[in-house]
């Protein structure tokens, strides 16, 4: 006979036990961080330290004697909505204890732009702060990129279909494939890519002249298209070679993590059949083109003209954020097709935000296949993606998201309106958070911070940035009446 609590509430155990392991994970970043920062002696041990110490005592409190982790479908949705909710809180505690951000509000929005990967900011002097911290700000990026469920999954046995229910929570996309069978094997090949190209991009950086510490900072800021730097000025502080070297590591980074891994495996062919890839290739050397006819100048230059227009078309497309120049004063036009790279984002299964280029191409090709069809209205003309039929489900759930994105976007402008933002920041912050995208140019032309929203303002963008890290379907999907009935 089995006695205790712990039998009776198997679910609500596993899901303890998942955000528990969650916290144990971020307590081991801030640990490594606590190490970076007594290396370098930046003077920050003491706040990182205790971060540490609480972040992992109320990890080990959530944590069930019940071994077993018994995960279904709604089990994995509230996980991971909860997971996303409760680490930022928690990772903003380095910032609050030290005092680098004082306020709440600041240091939580900090941190949740950190984890969704937006780079969203309301610091102001970043080269202030000690290094120790920074190193915090750039591994939050990092790990909310790959998804800090992912790499838990593959760590952990989960029994029975749980890891598979955690891993469609967490993967964003309509497209879940997966590379084998097991979901556990997936995630842990996953997040093997991940590392393997951020130590290639950390090592790319070195040899290009960055000092090692900034070297790795900006590897775990790419590769997860985050965009945190530690620099004022972001990759415009550095030389050409290294921005050469940012654009061609942010590639990657909006490419499907899958399909990275065929090409690792030397299945190049898997790009060539990938509808997606292609359009992603041609969208960015069309609007790159474009954007550098628009900009260029004599003064400028033929070079620096297409490195800028390249970098930022990249930039914004992967939802990476980093900036080489004040694209607010490029006019009209070019600042039109930098919003459209907004609201598109790259591809899905990466690290980057925004609709996705697969929704997209669905939308499109659902507007053809009806004009067709209405020429036409005794053909049947199905819709194909990779020379595949698309399912009409996916097709519904793609015309879903998109209405839902759109209501969102609708809905955050009019209250931030109200909040006393302008109409053209209220905007421009809501693609800007919503697509995990991050700088906006406002206010004169100029970049600047969050600092100057209200905090209502930086709450309601803070639910934009975790809404679209999460696209909206995992987190709304766990308020309907429905979801609860058994």
């Amino acid at each position: 006979m089995i006695h205790g609590n712990h039998t009776k509430h198997p679910k609500l155990n596993s899901i303890k036990n998942i955000i528990s392991m969650m916290l144990r994970l971020e307590a081991i970043l801030m640990l490594v961080s606590t190490g970076v920062a007594l290396v370098l002696d930046s003077g920050d041990v003491i706040p990182l330290l205790e971060s540490t110490a609480i972040t992992f005592a109320v990890g080990f409190i959530l944590s069930s004697r019940t071994p077993e982790l018994t995960i279904d479908k709604k089990a994995g949705y509230i996980s991971v909505a909860l997971t996303w909710l409760i680490i930022p809180v928690f990772g903003s505690l380095p910032f609050l204890l030290g005092g680098y951000i004082p306020s709440i509000t600041d240091a939580i929005f900090e941190t949740v732009s950190g984890f969704t990967t937006t780079g969203a900011t309301i610091l102001d002097n970043i080269e202030s702060l000690p290094r120790g911290i920074l190193f915090w700000r750039s591994i939050i990026q990092w790990i909310g990129g790959i998804g800090i469920v992912v790499v838990v999954i593959s760590l952990i046995q989960i029994e029975g279909g749980g890891a598979t229910s955690l891993f469609a929570a967490e993967i964003v996309g309509p497209d879940k494939d997966k590379i084998t069978p097991s979901t556990r094997k997936t995630g842990s090949i996953l997040v093997r890519i991940y590392v393997l190209l951020t130590l290639i991009c950390a090592l790319a950086y070195w040899a290009g002249g960055m000092g090692i510490y900034d070297a790795v900072c900006h590897s775990f800021t790419t590769l997860s298209s985050g965009g945190f730097s530690t620099k004022d000025a972001s990759a415009a502080a550095f030389p050409p070679l290294i921005q050469y070297l940012m654009i061609l590591f942010m590639l990657p980074a909006g490419t499907n993590f899958i399909l990275m891994y065929y090409v690792f495996k030397g299945k190049f062919s898997k790009l060539r059949q990938s509808d997606e890839f292609k359009t992603y290739i041609i969208i960015i050397i069309t609007f790159s083109l474009l954007i550098a006819a628009f900009i260029y100048s004599p003064q400028a230059g033929m070079e620096r003209t297409l490195r800028d227009a390249f970098f930022q078309v990249i930039s914004i497309m992967t939802t990476t954020g980093y900036t080489t120049a004040n694209y607010g004063f490029w006019g009209t036009p070019s600042l039109i097709l930098l919003f459209v790279l907004m609201f598109v984002g790259a591809m899905s299964g990466s690290t980057s935000g925004g609709v996705k280029i697969v929704r997209t191409l669905v939308l499109f090709k659902n507007a053809r296949s009806l004009l067709k069809n209405t020429i036409h209205n005794q053909a049947l003309m199905p819709i194909k993606l990779n020379k595949h039929n698309i399912p009409n489900t996916i097709i519904y759930n793609v015309l879903a998201v998109f209405l839902l994105y759109v209501a969102i976007f609708v809905v955050a402008i009019l209250s931030l309106s109200l909040c006393g933002l302008r109409i053209e920041e209220a905007m421009e912050g809501t693609l800007s958070c919503l697509g995990c995208v991050g700088p906006i140019y406002v206010q004169n032309e100029t970049l600047f911070t969050f600092a100057t929203f209200p905090d209502a303002a930086k709450w309601i963008f803070g639910a934009l940035m975790y809404l679209g890290r999460l696209e909206i379907v995992s987190v709304f999907v766990v308020f309907l009446p429905a979801f609860w009935k058994k």
